[in-house]
């Protein structure tokens, strides 16, 4: 996958899309949001120190053209970093992680 940022939104595409990644029980995307201050999480979130914001691929309007494509809204806190890949029963696919310039 490849993964953009524009704002507060995150946009996936993989070039062809497997069945699997769009099939109920497929590999799942995550989406881990480190914000800059812990106190902006959600009480029960501020102990694993990021937010999980994960989601599922699923269905025909995960695919346009024959690629995978997903979108992801993060959160309106100073974010510091973000954590996202897929992963399936056997463990993580893939991940990319990268800072947000001054704590956007």
């Amino acid at each position: 996958y490849d993964v953009w940022r524009d704002g507060r939104l995150l946009t996936y595409v993989r070039d062809g899309c497997p069945p699997d990644d769009v099939a109920e029980g497929g590999p799942r995307p995550f989406l881990h949001v480190v914000p800059v201050d812990k106190g902006d999480l959600p009480r029960y979130r501020r102990e694993h120190g990021f937010d999980n914001a994960d989601f599922a691929l699923r269905g025909s309007r995960a695919r346009i053209d024959g690629n995978c494509v997903a979108l992801a809204r993060l959160p309106d806190y100073p974010i510091a970093t973000v954590r996202t890949g897929q992963y399936d029963d056997m463990g993580r696919l893939w991940e990319v992680e990268f800072a947000l310039p001054d704590g956007e």
